[in-house]
């Protein structure tokens, strides 16, 4: 299976800076055997022409704008030439992550990611309540969820009966009060993390009637899961989960925080940093009475939310009683 979409100049999956002399692949994707395949089953196709820049190197960009500004005010108070200071940027090649199903869904439908990237960017500039996607075979529809929450923009893809949920990157900032709290990350780390969360604790998961989205494929601006079919549970429902599950989750984190910057800034979204709640809105409820926890992360640059957030988890239990 062949991924050339990245490379589209037009393309929503494309990232926001051109490929530089000193790019990297993407760190957290390890293949093991033979076969290209990582221990999720998941496959990599990367770009040949684009990279991304990470949240460390989006840092180093601002303070390469600030050196030159710099230079320049010396410049022109001093009428000689004021050489910047600057770090030399490193980017990330952009890259699709594709699980065992999202390649059998795209084999499916050759012409799907295509598809859904020329429908999101229509409805974005036209404010389309839905639209009919032609898949050659078949008729897809697209339409809007109404939730935009602090990192995601949510769409409903339904071909036939399958059903699957497209999030693509909120250009909104997000603050509180004067803060900015720098929240989200690409779509292909947070893939990577559910998966592991789904395989390392799948006892604790089964234990608490818990489970994690299937993703179908992720880059650094778009993903798809599959369509959670359920409700939102009660506050009193929830609150059980979130005490047992936690604690585990918060560790979990911790550790592999310890080994691989896949992990770093990253904790478990369970209460509402602004209005100390929980979010009971990142579950749905199935009619077999199971969960399914689909927003399991929050991930913020912001050193102190982090700090902050960190605090919460560790005292969770006092939102939950």
């Amino acid at each position: 299976m062949k991924i050339n979409y990245l490379d589209s100049d037009q393309s929503l999956f494309r990232p926001q800076i051109r490929r530089t002399e000193t790019v990297q692949p993407f760190r957290f994707f390890q293949a093991v055997g033979g076969g290209g395949y990582d221990r999720f089953g998941n496959k990599i196709f990367s770009s040949l022409d684009l990279a991304f820049l990470e949240k460390s190197e989006e840092l180093k960009e601002q303070r390469n704008l600030a050196a030159s500004e710099k230079a320049y005010n010396e410049t022109q108070r001093t009428g000689k030439y004021a050489e910047p200071v600057t770090e030399e940027l490193k980017g990330t090649a952009a890259a699709i992550l594709v699980s065992r199903e999202g390649q059998k869904l795209i084999k499916k439908h050759p012409g799907l990611l295509k598809a859904v990237d020329q429908a999101v960017k229509q409805m974005k500039s036209n404010n389309d309540s839905a639209l009919e996607i032609n898949l050659g075979r078949e008729t897809a529809r697209l339409e809007p969820t109404g939730h935009e929450g602090a990192q995601s923009i949510l769409y409903l893809l339904s071909i036939g009966e399958e059903k699957y949920m497209i999030k693509t990157i909120t250009a909104e900032r997000n603050t509180v009060g004067d803060e900015e709290l720098d929240v989200g990350q690409p779509y292909i780390n947070e893939m990577l993390q559910a998966q592991a969360v789904q395989t390392d604790l799948a006892s604790d998961l089964e234990k608490n009637q818990v489970r994690l989205p299937t993703y179908l494929f992720a880059s650094n601006n778009v993903c798809c899961v599959e369509f959670s079919v359920g409700e939102k549970p009660t506050t009193e429902e929830i609150k059980p989960v979130i005490s047992s599950l936690a604690p585990t989750l918060k560790t979990y984190i911790e550790t592999q925080e310890r080994t691989s910057e896949l992990w770093s800034g990253l904790l478990p979204d369970f209460i509402n940093l602004i209005y100390q709640e929980i979010k009971v809105d990142n579950f749905i409820k199935t009619p077999s009475g199971k969960f399914v926890l689909i927003d399991p992360f929050l991930h913020s640059a912001n050193a102190d939310v982090v700090k902050r957030l960190r605090e919460i988890n560790k005292n969770i239990d006092k939102y939950i009683s």
